[in-house]
This record gives C-alpha cells, structure tokens and sequence, in this order.
C-alpha cells in the first residue's frame, strides 16, 4: 500500500515538556511519524489518543553527545484529534507530527546520520532500492541562523528555540535506485550540526478480525446452551470451547450457514479462516 501525505506540522519551543496537536483530526488507520529534536535526554512520549508508539531511530550526536534526534512512528492509529507530548531534561526541544495514509512495514529500511562543524549539513547518503518509501530528514543544528531549504523535499517545520535550530521535512521516493540524502542548504550556518534521513517500506495493511454476526440456516444444528443464535456462541474474540456449536447425531449432509461482516476483508491477498472443532 503506497504512501500519500496527508498532514503535518510542527514547532520550537523552550520548555521540557513541549506538546504539538495535529491540526486536524487523524483518520484511524493511518501511519503516524513523531520526530523530536532536544538538548539532552528524551524522557517520554505520549499521544492523545493512546497509541503504541515505538521508537524507530535515536541519533545521539558524536562531536556533542547532548545532542538528540528521535523519529518514532504509530502503525495503524486510532481516529480522532490528537496531541502529542514529548518531555525530556532540556530545556530547547522541537518536535514535528506527520500523517501518512498507508501501513508502514516493520522497522525503519535505510537510516544515515552525521554530525559536524561546518557550513553545510549533510546525512549522508540511503539507496533507494524499492520505490514509495517515505523518508524523513532533520537537522538540529547550535546556530539558530536559518532557513534550512532543500529542493525536492517538503517541510514541516524550521524554527528556533533557545540557542538551537531545527528542521524537519519528508518526501516519498517514486522510483527504485539512486540515493537519497537530507543536505539542506542554511543561511549563514556556523555552529555544529546533527543530520539524519531515514526511510520507511510500505507494508500491507494491518490484519482485522471479524467475527460471526447471524444465523443464515442451522441445517439441523444447535448450540451448547440450548438457546440463542448460533452465532452468539462462537462469536468469541477468545476461544472458548465450553461455548460452541454442534451438528445432529450421526450427520451425513447437515450444513451450516453463518454469516461474517465482509466491511474491510481485502477485495485481493489472502483471507485466513479459523475453525475449532472436534469429534464427540
């Protein structure tokens, strides 16, 4: 499932705790990427909505180890308005939210990262051997002189808090090969610097469990209980063997028919059916 960019945006602050709200409401389902930029540890991240974060890069700067970029990402979130807080020690953070329509594969694909002194922020370069991944470059750089700019590639947020500068920008790469690299051009730039890219395969769409809702035809059969639909008794998300169904006595043709909501079963790929049953 390709990639498509949906929404981002993103801030400077000067405080330990800093906390960015996506503009709109984030449609369930989607890719989420959290990137943060700070002076010292990273202590927590949280949303709104409760999600499985999980941290997919932490660059921690060589010429200054107090430096910190963190890319996080959420598979598969869950819908509605939504914030994200980031605390840490430092007092100078930036953070950037992303949306993306389409399942991220597990794990980050490629990742390069440099740090340096000098007038010209470069990550490094990634190969691109598959086509639609979604890459995210950031620099965090000790001179707050900017804009960052860099043709091709699509910004979220540049801004200074503090004595630090940070950028961050993506960009989905439509054709197998070549390279990638997050090599902003500054205006002015002279303070050390930290770069980073790293890229993310599009994967399939999550797995969703759907479950028995009516009976169609019994054919004969009945339920543990003696009552109630067919249905109602292997509906459960957990197995439950004192709760099933069962075919007459010595069957020789008895069908059963019940019916499973087909909302979100894959029209292509595979569909996987799991039957319980034993002989009594």
């Amino acid at each position: 499932m390709a990639y498509t960019f949906i929404q981002g945006v993103g801030k400077a602050e000067s405080t330990t705790s800093i906390a960015q709200a996506f503009a709109s409401p984030v449609t369930a389902g989607s890719t989420l990427f959290y990137v943060t930029m700070a002076y010292g540890d990273i202590t927590s991240i949280s949303d709104s909505l409760g999600n499985t974060i999980t941290q997919e890069f932490l660059r921690v700067g060589v010429m200054n180890t107090n430096h910190r970029i963190a890319v996080y990402c959420v598979r598969n979130s869950l819908g509605g308005a939504n914030t994200v807080t980031v605390t840490g020690a430092s007092a100078s953070r930036i953070l950037a939210v992303i949306e993306a329509s389409g399942y991220t594969a597990a794990g980050v694909y490629r990742s390069n990262a440099a740090d340096d002194w000098s007038a010209t922020p470069d990550s490094g370069t990634i190969t691109n051997t598959l086509a639609g991944t979604f890459m995210i470059g950031a620099v965090f750089s000790e001179s707050v002189v900017g804009p960052f700019s860099q043709a091709g590639w699509n910004e979220i947020v540049d801004a200074a808090a503090g004595p630090l500068r940070g950028m961050v920008q993506w960009f989905i790469g439509s054709l197998a090969g070549g390279t990638s690299r997050c090599q902003p051009t500054g205006s002015g730039l002279t303070g050390e610097w930290n770069s980073i890219i790293v890229s993310f395969l599009p994967g399939g769409p999550p797995p969703v469990d759907h479950y028995p809702t009516a009976d169609i035809s019994t054919g004969g059969w009945t339920s543990s209980s003696g009552s109630g639909s067919l249905a109602s008794h292997i509906d459960e998300t957990i197995a439950n063997d004192a709760d099933y169904i069962q075919s007459p006595a010595s069957p020789t043709n008895d069908a059963v028919e019940i019916a499973v909501p087909v909302d979100g079963i894959p029209q292509v790929g595979t569909v996987s059916v799991m039957i319980r049953l034993r002989k009594v």
